[in-house]
């Protein structure tokens, strides 16, 4: 495994670069300024990547990472910038569940995640936090990587038989820049 820690990205924040021989990829864990990473995104190369160099091959101001791979007896250049950082969307990021009827109260809203950047985007964990009336239906987000235009749901589940509000918040934790995402949840049952 080759090591470096160089700012990738252009933010002013050192970011950690890997090889992993196991898995034939680099990776790479965007600094956020305060000696924490984000987490970690995935990028492929050729077999067994040994060593690894950082350059600005394309000239654009930002570092570069090659990688010498001796199980393909080859090299890999991965060009940094926007290039390689994912973003992610969200369909909401404020979900409002309201029930026009007495107690009890069941709704469900299909939360969708998508990777609108260019890099693949990798989700960490996902956390729910708040009032128990909330669940998460069959997450399929969870350790997912995403590459671009590709998306995972997260069904968001509402029930319960007492009145009033509730609210909740669920946390997206993903290796794309600003990171974790916050989503809100409100719910309303009539008493």
């Amino acid at each position: 495994m080759a090591l470096s820690y160089q700012d990738l990205d252009g933010d002013g924040y050192r970011d950690l670069i890997s090889t992993n021989r196991a898995s034939d990829s680099t990776s790479i864990l965007l600094g956020r300024g305060d000696g924490s990473f984000q987490p970690a995104g995935h990028y492929a190369v050729g077999k067994v990547p040994t060593a690894m160099g950082i350059e600005d091959f394309d000239h654009d101001g930002l570092p570069d990472i090659v990688t010498a791979n001796s199980g393909s007896d080859d090299v890999s250049i991965l060009l940094s910038g926007k290039a390689v950082i994912p973003s992610i969307s969200l369909s909401a990021e404020d979900i409002r569940f309201s029930s026009d009827a007495d107690a009890p109260a069941r709704r469900t809203h299909q939360l969708t995640v998508a990777n609108v950047g260019l890099g693949s985007l990798s989700i960490d964990k996902i956390v729910l936090e708040g009032s128990r009336a909330f669940s998460i239906e069959r997450d399929s987000c969870a350790g997912a990587t995403l590459m671009t235009g590709k998306f995972c749901a997260l069904p968001i589940h509402f029930e319960s038989t007492a009145p009033g509000r509730h609210q909740a918040l669920l946390r997206i934790f993903d290796n794309a820049p600003g990171g974790p995402r916050i989503v809100t949840l409100s719910g309303t049952v009539k008493g």
